[in-house]
């Protein structure tokens, strides 16, 4: 092999060492001790002020396959960000300014507690990224996020997909992740204003199989409490008649609640009144009243729109599906493609 000399560097993104080897030879410990590994050219990446973000145990370990098995060879090389890019989001009232690897670790780190199937968390990974790279493209300059300190093994997960991105028709996506559906997700129509139509309702019968995961809960108000909670809220004074007092008037065709109407006063947002104002885990509730309660029935965990979570770990560990098929499953006619968050950010940073 000849190394490229210095002015020679531009461009080269990898550089692979390999012999062909026969077919008694072809097994996963002879590709690696005959063949070198991916390497991945230093110069390059201070050529281009970018730091690798990728783990070279596990690019070799991709490569062997591919070499081997005849599969698909890794995109990692194009994950690498430029060392001084940051971002900005808004997180429980501040907002922060860090690298994309670290916010989007942060928000996976968050959303994968307890989660450690590698095609479930790239996944979410991706998900993650182009929903900020979504808003950032319509002017929102600091999203609101969540997020939690990230851990290492996330972190390594997530800079091998960092710069791939859900896209539809060219575009980048609007990707919600949520945590458990009721066994469909909702259709975009039916909740927000917009044309979303790779989100549509799709299955995700998997979501009922871990009732520990938020798929069924039981939550009860008394009449008194819920009473006081409303009218603070709402700045009404409820009737005497308490059966009048929750009429659900509105839902989505798997069960989630878009209309209350509010003893017969006012009617509000279904997800407002059940989630935000009561604390309820969705808005897809049954209600009863019995005596001086209201016990509340509630099935899955989140807005329902999207990507369910626990749906995808279940997909990946039962179905064998990958970090594509599963997002592909959950935004339909979508595909995923690497692009640059430069794209998405230069023009938002404001003066």
């Amino acid at each position: 092999m000849v190394c490229p000399m210095d002015d020679q560097w531009e461009g080269c993104k990898l550089v692979v060492l390999a012999r062909k080897v026969s077919g008694e030879e072809a097994t996963r410990a002879t590709a690696l001790s005959m063949n070198g590994s991916a390497l991945y050219p230093a110069a390059w990446y201070e050529k281009q002020g970018i730091e690798c973000s990728v783990n070279i145990n596990a690019e070799r370990d991709k490569w062997t396959d591919w070499y081997v098995e005849g599969g698909k060879i890794g995109q990692s090389i194009q994950n690498a960000v430029a060392t001084d890019l940051t971002i900005q989001v808004e997180r429980t009232g501040p907002v922060i300014e860090e690298s994309p690897l670290e916010i989007v670790s942060r928000i996976v780190t968050d959303q994968s507690a307890g989660i450690s199937n590698r095609e479930t968390i790239k996944a979410l990974a991706i998900a993650t990224a182009s929903e900020l790279k979504y808003s950032y493209a319509n002017g929102v300059r600091t999203p609101s996020v969540s997020g939690r300190t990230s851990t290492d093994s996330v972190r390594e997960i997530v800079s091998e997909v960092l710069n791939e991105t859900v896209v539809f028709n060219g575009e980048v996506c609007w990707t919600p992740v949520f945590l458990c559906s009721s066994g469909n997700t909702n259709d975009a129509k039916e909740l927000v204003e917009g044309e979303f139509p790779y989100l549509i309702s799709v299955e995700s019968p998997y979501d009922s199989r871990d009732r520990n995961s938020g798929y069924y809960s039981q939550t009860e108000y008394s009449t008194t409490m819920f009473q006081s909670r409303i009218e603070g809220v709402y700045n009404i004074r409820l009737s005497e008649d308490k059966e009048n007092w929750i009429k659900i008037t509105e839902t989505t065709k798997e069960g989630y609640a878009t209309k209350v109407l509010v003893d017969g006063q006012i009617e509000v947002d279904g997800y407002e009144f059940f989630v935000e104002t009561l604390a309820l885990p969705s808005a897809n509730v049954t209600v009863a009243l019995n005596n001086s309660t209201f016990r509340f029935t509630i099935y899955g965990t989140g807005y329902g729109l999207g990507m369910s979570i626990v749906g995808a770990k279940y997909y990946a560990s039962l179905d064998g599906m990958s970090y594509t098929e599963i997002l592909e499953h959950y935004y339909p006619g979508t595909t995923v493609q690497v692009t640059n968050w430069e794209t998405y950010i230069t023009d938002n940073r404001g003066a």
